[in-house]
C-alpha cells in the first residue's frame, strides 16, 4: 500500500470545531448553557467574584495539530498561548489527553512529564485512503507503549463520498485486530449529508465495536452528534461510554440537542474518569 498523500479521500480533519471538548457523561447539560464536563461533574456558568475559577480537564487536546498552527511547540508554549475568544465560564485546566491521528506526526510524539496529560494515538476515518502497512505497524507499536493509553478518531466518518466508505470500515477493522482490549476507544462518528445525526453509521460502527470489544470497554465518544436514540444505544451496549461536546452543540440539530439535555446525571459524589490515573 502507498503512503503518498492522497487528495481524493475529501477534504481533511479540521482542528477548529474540536481541538477540546467538554465531556458531559454522566452529566447533565442545559440547552441555554451547554455544561463544560470536569473529573468530578459539570460546570454551569457562575457568578462574578464567585472565587477561583473550577479545574477541569481538556478530554481533546490535539496537540500536534496546534503546534503547526501557532508554529511552536511543546505542551508549554502552545498552553500559554491565548488564541480565539476566551470562554465563556472561565476555568483552570488542569490536565488533559492529547490525541495524535496522524501516522506522518507520530514521530514528533513526546510524552508529558506531567501524568495529568495522557496520550491516545490512532487514524483519523478521512486518512484511511492514505493509511498504508508502515503506518499500522507503527500504531500497533504504540499501542503497545504502555504510556499510550487509548486508541483515538477511531470510527466512520460518512460527511466524505460514498465511494470512500469502504475503506474507512477496513481501517476501522485492521485497527481493531491489531489489539487495543484494555485501552480507552476514542470515537469518531460522522454521518452523511442526509443523515446528520449519523443514525446508520452508529449502527454500523456500535455493531463492529461490540464484534471486537468487550461490554466494560471504555469509550469516549467525542463530538458527538447523535440522537437520543444512538445515546441510550450506546450506553445499553457499553456502560463505560462517556459523550464529548464541542462548541459545535450550540449549532446542532434539535435530536442532537435532546440528546444532550437527556444525558443522566452522574451520582452524587462519584469521579467517573474516562482516563485511568498511572
Amino acid at each position: 500500500m502507498d503512503c503518498g498523500r492522497s487528495t481524493s479521500e475529501g477534504e481533511e480533519p479540521t482542528v477548529k470545531e474540536e481541538v477540546s471538548e467538554a465531556v458531559v457523561r454522566p452529566a447533565t447539560a442545559e440547552a441555554s448553557a451547554p455544561a463544560v464536563g470536569t473529573p468530578r461533574g459539570t460546570v454551569r456558568p457562575r457568578a462574578r467574584g464567585a472565587g477561583p475559577p473550577p479545574l477541569v480537564i481538556d478530554s481533546h487536546f490535539h496537540l500536534d495539530q496546534m503546534e503547526r498552527l501557532l508554529e511552536l511547540k511543546g505542551l508549554g508554549p502552545v498552553s500559554a498561548r491565548r488564541v480565539g475568544r476566551p470562554p465563556k465560564v472561565p476555568v483552570s485546566v488542569v490536565g488533559g489527553v492529547l490525541n495524535y491521528y496522524d501516522p506522518e506526526h507520530y514521530s514528533g510524539i513526546v510524552f508529558p512529564v506531567d501524568a495529568q496529560w495522557k496520550v491516545v494515538v490512532g487514524i483519523h476515518p478521512k486518512y484511511a485512503g492514505r493509511t498504508c502497512d508502515r503506518h499500522i505497524f507503527e500504531l500497533e507499536q504504540l499501542l503497545r507503549d504502555d504510556r499510550v493509553v487509548g486508541v483515538s478518531e477511531l470510527g466512520l466518518d460518512y460527511s466524505v463520498p460514498d465511494s470512500l466508505w469502504t475503506v474507512q470500515l477496513g481501517l476501522m477493522e485492521w485497527i481493531l485486530r491489531i489489539g487495543t482490549i484494555g485501552k480507552v476507544h476514542v470515537l469518531h462518528i460522522r454521518g452523511s449529508r442526509g443523515d446528520p445525526q449519523g443514525e446508520a453509521v452508529h449502527e454500523q460502527c456500535r455493531k463492529i465495536m461490540q464484534k471486537h470489544c468487550p461490554p466494560e470497554t471504555r469509550i469516549h465518544l467525542h463530538c458527538c452528534t447523535g440522537s437520543a436514540t444512538q445515546v441510550q444505544r450506546w450506553m445499553a451496549a457499553f456502560p463505560e461510554c462517556h459523550f464529548g461536546f464541542t462548541m459545535m452543540a450550540s449549532r446542532m440539530s434539535h435530536p442532537s440537542q435532546q440528546a444532550l439535555r437527556e444525558l443522566p446525571a452522574a451520582p452524587a459524589g462519584s469521579c467517573r474518569r474516562r482516563i485511568p490515573p498511572t
